[in-house]
């Protein structure tokens, strides 16, 4: 057994930061468990109104507090921010009625990542803001986690390391030791939660489970057919199925080359890779396989049915468009009613249905359209002031009179052309800022397959507070591991019509292309103490970034010939690795 007692191998080994989040919770209350014999340890249940506890210890005059928060990489003022709500909620649960006299005897916040130096000045300004309450607070890191398990791995044979950190010679042997996420998995949004989808929800799942174990979810671009899956996703999941979530590019064949991590297949000859994948997804799994496959924009060919066939595995897609080789669920717009629920979530977490009239008019305004009724949600919380102030600014800038043109029904032709007009006038009057219209702006160039390059925003400078803000205002999406980010389809092609009708593509293209130069420099981005999972992170950005290149050089969209630094980039990027 090879030992990596790190928390990229924990993230690896289940299914992604989402499924590491989950496990790092209740790896939290097994070493406290261990730690605290003869004393009870629970885990609360992850919700909104879970009053800012993860973990508790019972002691003999009341509970320790223990909040997780699984953050790796830098602390921005977003994650300070959450550690501060999550802080604050739980004083305002043991000042209640509801904690029915009990006490907090300290609270410890516990993450992976560990303590830098930078970290020091907001941890102990954050301790001394909190002084008034007279209750201990203190910070359990990675680094301290992995010692207090070996501790008990000691004490008394408790195997956290061997079980949570160790890479099992099994999996790179392609035996049966696989992890049930195959892939990393797409949280739900449990503060909002599944409006209006339960009929749809128990249909699928009717589907996955009967004879073809097949189905389709169709609808109209931004209507939530992915927010539907990840939930169907998150329940198999949670039943101790084998999943698999798969963004669909070009080809089946590259799409499910994805799943070579799982099996310990890399660094091969795509078609060979391929094979093995099909083969190990046949030969290796206890259990049956749930694939989920986001966002398909082609009907399969007949290898690819019949590749897909042969896994024997339960298969669930979703489409704008209807496609005769699945079983077909329509998704529609929200019930006018759940489309308010859904828009008072998003403002305000539903506390308070003030102005409920002029929510109702905004809501109708967009035919209770998922995406738009985030967006307007977000943007009205944002902009202060009343929701009947909003709606009458919002009124007086003409954004009414875009929205009231009559949504198409799903599968018309020209389905996104009335979404992306009131994508870009909601764009038009965001008040983002410079900098988060920057990055919109290069995040809507390329494409959503392309996520690694944004694990690089850091290396390359850019406003990760702006990038925040841009993720809860839902203009971009983060997705997967640490500081992996999308963008919605209809966002993007929104965003890139006004743009190439500005004549601004190329100058975009140039910005990324500096952008990527920062990124690979060699002094900032492969330094060299950099520890081994690092260089090897780094060193797949560099290669995925060649390949990108290369393909961009095969033919370019815009100009038709190859920059003379597109030219030097690729040079550089293929001598990294």
């Amino acid at each position: 057994m090879a030992l990596a007692d790190n928390w990229y191998t924990f993230i690896r080994f289940n299914g992604g930061e989402a499924g590491a989040r989950d496990m790092f919770e209740k790896v939290m209350e097994e070493l406290l468990r261990a730690e605290n014999p003869g004393k009870e340890v629970h885990l609360v249940k992850a919700s909104q109104g879970d009053g800012g506890i993860d973990v508790y210890v019972h002691q003999e005059n009341g509970i320790d507090v223990y909040q997780c928060k699984f953050f790796m990489g830098s602390m921005n003022s977003s994650r300070w921010t959450q550690v501060k709500k999550s802080f604050n909620r739980v004083i305002e649960f043991f000042n209640s009625d509801e904690a029915r006299g009990v006490k907090m005897l300290s609270w410890y916040l516990c993450m992976p990542r560990e303590m830098q130096k930078e970290d020091i000045p907001e941890w102990e300004e954050f301790c001394k803001d909190r002084e008034s309450n007279k209750i201990p607070i203190s910070c359990i890191d990675g680094n301290e986690i992995i010692q207090r398990m070996k501790k008990c791995d000691r004490l008394d044979n408790s195997s956290f390391i061997s079980r949570y950190f160790a890479v099992p010679e099994s999996v790179r042997e392609g035996l049966k030791n696989i992890p049930k996420c195959l892939t990393a998995i797409p949280m739900v949004n449990l503060d909002v939660g599944l409006i209006g989808r339960e009929e749809i929800l128990e249909k699928i799942l009717t589907l996955l489970e009967g004879r073809k174990r097949l189905a389709l979810v169709s609808g109209l671009g931004g209507i939530g057919k992915t927010a539907v899956m990840q939930w169907v996703c998150n329940d198999i999941k949670e039943k101790g199925n084998y999943v698999a979530w798969i963004d669909c590019g070009s080809s089946l064949k590259e799409d499910l080359l994805l799943l070579g991590d799982a099996f310990g297949i890399h660094d091969e000859e795509p078609d060979t890779a391929y094979k093995k994948i099909l083969s190990a997804v046949k030969t290796q799994l206890d259990g049956a396989l749930y694939l989920f496959m986001d966002n398909l924009a082609r009907r399969p060919d007949d290898d690819e049915l019949k590749d897909l066939n042969s896994l024997n595995a339960h298969i669930m897609v979703t489409s704008r468009q209807k496609n005769t080789a699945f079983p077909n669920v329509d998704l529609e717009v929200l019930a006018p009613e759940e489309a308010l629920t859904m828009f008072f979530k998003y403002y305000n977490g539903d506390t308070d249905r003030r102005y409920e009239r002029a929510a109702r008019d905004i809501v109708t305004s967009v035919g209770s359209h998922t995406l738009l009724v985030e967006l307007l949600a977000k943007a009205a919380a944002k902009a202060g002031g009343t929701l009947e102030d909003f709606a009458k600014d919002l009124e007086e800038k003409g954004v009414f009179d875009v929205f009231k043109r009559k949504l198409p029904a799903a599968h018309e032709r020209n389905e996104n052309r009335t979404i992306e007009d009131c994508v870009m006038k909601l764009y038009e009057i965001s008040g983002l800022s410079k900098e988060q219209k920057r990055i919109m702006k290069l995040f809507s160039i390329f494409t959503p397959e392309k996520e690694i390059y944004w694990k690089a925003a850091e290396w390359a400078g850019l406003d990760l507070d702006a990038v925040d803000e841009l993720v809860e205002r839902a203009w971009i999406g983060r997705n997967g591991l640490e500081n992996n980010y999308t963008i919605h389809q209809i966002i993007k092609d929104s965003l890139t019509r006004q743009l190439k009708n500005s004549g601004e593509v190329l100058r975009i293209e140039e910005e990324y292309n500096n952008l990527l130069e920062e990124v690979i420099n060699t002094d900032s981005y492969m330094p060299r103490h950099l520890e081994y999972t690092k260089v090897r992170e780094r060193l797949i950005l560099a290669e995925d970034i060649a390949d990108h290149l290369a393909e961009r050089t095969a033919g370019m969209l815009t100009t038709g010939t190859i920059p003379e630094q597109e030219e030097g980039l690729l040079v550089k990027t293929s001598a990294l690795y």
